[in-house]
């Protein structure tokens, strides 16, 4: 109990030692909305487009990039994958079919990456608010 008075007193002495500002205008209700008011009525007089064609154009590329080094990654890990394999042991044959596998659902992806990016980038750049 002693402690909890001590806090308590520790508090207001602190409330009193250190002031609050406060830095809010004196407005009268009818101005608070007014100022709500005109700023929705400027955002809604702006047209919306959040896409354009520059930015369409970096994207694509982009797009167009990480597919060329997806497609490089996908050559190489193919590649020794597919030695591994000529090498391996019956045993471990089987443990890179498992393997392969994944590298069948990560080709699926990468060859269809772009036709995903450009799908998105399309659905993006034909949303318009206005």
């Amino acid at each position: 109990m002693n402690k909890i008075k001590v806090i308590f007193i520790i508090n207001i002495i602190l409330f009193l030692i250190f002031p609050i500002y406060v830095y809010a205008e004196d407005r009268d209700l009818s101005e608070v909305f007014q100022v709500g008011e005109d700023f929705i009525s400027e955002g809604s007089e702006t047209d919306l487009n959040f896409i354009d064609d520059e930015t369409v154009a970096s994207v694509n590329d982009i797009g167009r990039f990480l597919t060329a080094v997806g497609l490089t990654i996908l050559v190489c890990v193919t590649l020794i994958m597919g030695i591994k394999y000529m090498m391996a042991t019956p045993n471990d044959k089987a443990k890179l079919k498992k393997r392969l596998i994944g590298l069948l659902i990560a080709s699926f992806v990468i060859f269809f990456s772009y036709t995903i990016w450009s799908t998105i980038v399309n659905q993006m750049e034909s949303v318009n608010l206005s």
